[in-house]
């Protein structure tokens, strides 16, 4: 009986010493997952009609913008400048919940941005409030004055 045991106990340790089977590792599946839009808790502008109308930015830094329902805006520091001289023109056009701005020609109190394209959503705050958020835009100046909160002037 005690060869047995002696037997059982030698044949456990060899078993525990012995190399095992590899087995194939599960293989882990990666999928993209939709990037969600950094605005998608409040509703976001679509069309030309949920802004058109004159705002002005709220932070230091802000502009007067005027978006006209014709796919076309004005930009200036000053409001009384907005539609004589304006600082700047841009055309604007919407694809699904994002504001593609283009400048038109050369700003003239502004300095000027190496891209005159940019790239924005716009929350819809509230009937008179709206936020400008930057998805694309490499001119500084341009996102600072431009990605902020907007009151309706008019």
């Amino acid at each position: 009986m005690k060869n047995q045991v002696i037997l059982i106990l030698a044949l456990a340790l060899l078993s525990a010493c012995a190399t095992p089977t590899p087995t194939a590792a599960p293989t882990l599946v990666l999928t993209a997952l939709p990037t969600p839009s950094p605005t998608s808790s409040v509703p976001l502008a679509t069309s030309a009609k949920d802004i058109v109308g004159i705002w002005g930015g709220l932070d230091k830094d802000a502009v007067i913008q005027q978006f006209n329902a014709d796919g076309t805006c004005q930009v200036a520091l000053v409001r009384e400048d907005l539609t004589s001289q304006p600082d700047f023109e841009c055309t604007f056009r919407f694809e699904g919940t994002r504001i593609i701005f283009t400048q038109e020609g050369k700003p003239k109190n502004l300095p000027p941005c190496p891209n005159r394209t940019s790239v924005y959503e716009i929350q819809l705050l509230s009937a008179d409030r709206i936020k400008f958020v930057k998805i694309d835009d490499v001119c500084r100046g341009r996102a600072t004055s431009t990605a902020q909160e907007h009151k309706r002037v008019r």
